[in-house]
């Protein structure tokens, strides 16, 4: 018969095998709302994630939390990986809150909703599959933008105007109180000043302005 401490020995490994699956069983039945929804890829500057109250720093590495919001500091970069690979980077000064990511674990479709209230994002989305045909979408000040496998950014490039830029993909669309428009070819672009401002039909933008769209994301 086995003694005593191979007895307790063998009962750690035990405990040790099943607890990441019990993690991952929560996980997938749609977890506690303190489960991890991407981790921190790279970080330039100081920022924080906050969420009731509790602030943390953003670190390499370190897990991001649905529910929590991302306030990044006078010069600072931090890319994100989302669990369906999506890359999401935020430029300086930003406010940009991770309201809900649900990849459609449970039954029925998932959803994204990001919330921008100021500064500048980039995203390049991964396997929109696992949304199971639901929305990804970043809501903004002046209105919408929703999210069809693709690349774009999306921030101020002036205190009161919200401007998205397709990069490439199958398109995004921007839509508020007033109306809706779908910008489908890359190097296109909408500017909106308000929620009550129907957003306009999409043009090409310069190389000036898409140059400046890409420096407020990009790491030194």
């Amino acid at each position: 018969m086995l003694d005593t401490l191979a007895r307790i020995r063998i009962l750690a490994l035990l405990l040790f095998c099943l607890f990441p699956a019990s993690l991952f069983a929560a996980e997938a039945a749609g977890g506690p709302e303190d489960t991890a929804i991407g981790h921190v890829r790279r970080v330039q500057g100081t920022s924080f994630l906050v969420r009731g109250g509790e602030l943390r720093d953003v670190k390499q590495g370190a897990p991001v939390l649905r529910g929590e919001s991302l306030r990044t500091g006078p010069g600072a970069r931090v890319e994100l990986t989302m669990l369906d690979e999506t890359r999401l980077t935020v430029g300086a000064d930003a406010v940009f809150d991770l309201e809900r990511y649900d990849l459609g674990r449970q039954r029925g479709a998932g959803a994204v909703l990001l919330r921008l209230a100021k500064g500048a994002f980039r995203v390049a989305t991964g396997k929109l599959d696992a949304l199971r045909g639901g929305p990804f979408e970043v809501d903004t000040p002046v209105g919408t933008i929703g999210i069809r496998g693709t690349e774009f950014w999306g921030g101020y490039l002036s205190e009161t105007e919200v401007s998205v830029l397709l990069i490439s993909g199958s398109g995004v669309y921007v839509k508020n109180d007033a109306g809706r428009t779908e910008i489908l070819k890359a190097g296109f672009g909408v500017t909106v000043r308000s929620r009550g401002e129907i957003p306009p039909p999409a043009i090409m933008w310069s190389p000036d302005k898409a140059a400046r769209a890409f420096k407020t994301v990009a790491f030194d």
